[in-house]
């Protein structure tokens, strides 16, 4: 793996932040319903993450659990002023890059679901990001794939998981294959149209981006 001084400048933060700020007024997702359904959340992916069978799996749920807990925070929540207070540059740089320990990333959840402090919430947002150095990935390059893929979803709040849930849609043409006679990507509304067997109906699917993590790799 290349190894570099990779220190997180608070600009690049404020701009992952600024993004996700972006996703939730979109959504109208704001900081109370993310708090309500932040422990079911963070511990499903934590659950993914243990499950993983690839590094890019493992990145996937550690890019998740930033986004639950940065959605928590004031940061993202582009009303709120003054909200550079607990920032500073995260450095996750390691001359001797190993794998981050699960039980150090739980530890972390646990804490922040203990705890409403900002800076304890902020050592996990760093956790993540070094977690993600140390497996070979460019952290800010990871989470840009991330905040793009889910931009991507449309769907709505649901009070009673207390979860954004998503409105039915696929990354690719190949996964409407068995329900179809025809499929025809509509660049226009970045849909597919999708005709059934007998040719009677015809209805569209959302195409959502999916998050090339493979692009985010650091090389060496």
């Amino acid at each position: 793996m290349e190894i570099i001084n990779r220190s997180i400048s608070v600009e690049e933060l404020k701009e992952i932040f600024t993004e996700l700020g972006d996703y939730k007024r979109i959504r109208k997702l704001t900081i109370d319903k993310q708090k309500e359904g932040l422990a079911g959340n963070l511990f499903e992916e934590l659950s993914e993450y243990a499950r993983a069978k690839s590094d890019e799996e493992k990145i996937d749920a550690l890019c998740d659990i930033f986004v639950f807990t940065a959605n928590t925070m004031p940061h993202t929540d582009h009303k709120i002023k003054n909200k550079d207070k607990f920032m500073y540059p995260m450095v996750v740089y390691d001359k001797d890059p190993k794998e981050i320990p699960l039980a150090r990333i739980a530890g972390g959840v646990v804490l922040i679901l203990r705890e409403e402090a900002e800076i304890i919430r902020m050592n996990l947002l760093e956790t993540c990001l070094k977690a993600m150095y140390n497996l070979g990935y460019d952290p800010v390059k990871a989470m840009k794939e991330t905040i793009k893929e889910i931009s991507s979803r449309k769907g709505h709040w649901d009070d009673k998981i207390k979860k954004f849930v998503k409105d039915p849609g696929v990354y690719s043409e190949k996964e409407l294959e068995d329900v179809s006679l025809c499929v025809e990507y509509d660049e226009k509304k970045n849909k597919f149209l999708v005709t059934d067997i007998e040719g009677r109906y015809q209805w569209y699917v959302d195409k959502w981006y999916k998050a090339d993590y493979k692009s985010c790799k650091l090389h060496g």
